[in-house]
């Protein structure tokens, strides 16, 4: 890690990282609260959302202290040659991942995951397509059929 001072902007810091991650734990946990299954309760007397309360806290709590610790104005090589470009991409990635959830819940898992996964396989390197296209179906197929074992229905009109 080298000092960033006079090399990188304040965002590329440690301190400008962890006042983005502070950030998006915040909207996760405001998220969150705004969800009924949050505080359904389980048989065990825990409400469903504890976990992912609990995770998204310790987070934000681990965000924060990066803000204030003795490395915060310190950087990476790596980080401190990210541009603009990066960040969308991952924005980009982001919401291609909320695009599937939504797709998946409102048409139909069965049809939409070997799509979602054969694109994500072609993009990260599975080549020649056609090989991208029989893990996504084989993928998709097997999570589908494994969930039905244990007992977790997936929205499909097909079964």
């Amino acid at each position: 890690m080298a000092s960033a001072e006079g090399k990188t902007s304040w965002i590329k810091t440690n301190q400008g990282v962890s006042a983005c991650l502070s950030a998006a734990c915040l909207v996760l946990i405001i998220y969150l609260l705004n969800q009924e299954w949050v505080y359904q309760q389980l048989r065990d007397g825990f409400h469903l959302g504890f976990v992912p309360m609990i995770a998204a806290g310790a987070m934000l709590l681990c965000a924060l202290a990066m803000l204030v610790d003795r490395h915060k104005r310190d950087t990476t090589p790596e980080i401190a040659r990210l541009k603009a470009k990066h960040w969308i991409l991952g924005l980009v990635a982001l919401a291609i991942c909320y695009a599937y959830f939504y797709f998946t819940w409102n048409i139909d898992f069965l049809l939409i995951s070997p799509i979602f996964l054969a694109l994500g396989s072609y993009l990260l390197g599975v080549r020649p397509l056609l090989s991208a296209l029989i893990a996504g179906v084989v993928v998709g197929s097997v999570i589908f059929f494994l969930f039905r074992i244990i007992g977790i229905e997936l929205p499909s009109m097909l079964f």
